[in-house]
């Protein structure tokens, strides 16, 4: 009789289970090298909405988000949660330049349903602000804070906007934002300039994380300071 063979690692089964398009995306788009990043981002992945007892999951055309204005549609993306391990290691790279987030305002652009919001306000951000057009989206957003947040004693602590983001001027006290995947180069080059003439009303330092998208903001005077698991962070000073 003929020995069964040794079962190969298990890295290489878990290898095996991915699309040539899912391992291309981990591995390329989102930096992940090491076998344990990998494992990490898919079991955060799967497992986040549970964790939080949310409902972030989903991948949604373009056409299927509601958007009032069909013009919007041009410039959009769909909609696709982003990656927690990505996001947390960001978050951590983003505090060795800032320190604290106590009094920082964060602002997602094209917020979904919430996910980076969410783990905005798990890494201490003193409030976090989302944008969005789509209201299907915007009410999915709104359920899953309500629900993270139900314990917390700051109810001011988030904020949910129908907001065109090209014509939105950021407050003052807002220094950090975020973008997956969010829209057009158009709407990024409109964001920029309203991002920059907040910046000339009330001087401060400002960071932009972007993941999943090729815009440069160095043509807005920014600086890539970092890269870490596919997120790059921009700097204006």
């Amino acid at each position: 009789m003929t020995p069964l063979s040794s079962p190969p690692p298990y890295r290489f089964l878990l290898l095996n289970l991915l699309s040539d398009s899912v391992y291309h995306h981990v591995c390329h788009n989102l930096g992940l090298r090491r076998y344990s990043d990998l494992v990490r981002h898919l079991w955060e992945t799967a497992t986040f909405d549970l964790r939080y007892g949310v409902s972030t999951k989903g991948n949604i055309p373009v056409s299927n988000l509601g958007f009032e204005d069909h013009t919007v549609q041009v410039h959009a993306e769909r909609y696709s949660p982003a990656p927690p391990f990505c996001i947390r290691n960001a978050f951590r790279q983003l505090k060795k330049h800032l320190h604290s987030f106590e009094d920082v305002v964060f602002v997602d652009y094209g917020c979904g349903k919430g996910r980076v919001m969410l783990l905005a306000l798990e890494a201490g951000f003193r409030q976090v602000v989302g944008l969005d057009l789509s209201l299907s989206l915007l009410e999915q957003c709104r359920k899953n804070l309500r629900r993270y947040t139900q314990h917390q004693n700051d109810p001011a602590c988030f904020l949910v906007l129908k907001q065109n983001a090209a014509t939105y001027l950021p407050p003052p006290a807002a220094s950090v934002f975020f973008f997956f995947n969010s829209f057009s180069e158009l709407i990024f080059e409109q964001v920029a300039v309203q991002i920059t003439n907040s910046i000339i009303r009330h001087p401060r330092p400002v960071y932009t994380l972007i993941l999943g998208s090729d815009y440069d903001f160095s043509a807005a005077g920014f600086k890539l300071i970092d890269q870490v698991t596919g997120v790059r962070l921009f700097c204006n000073t």
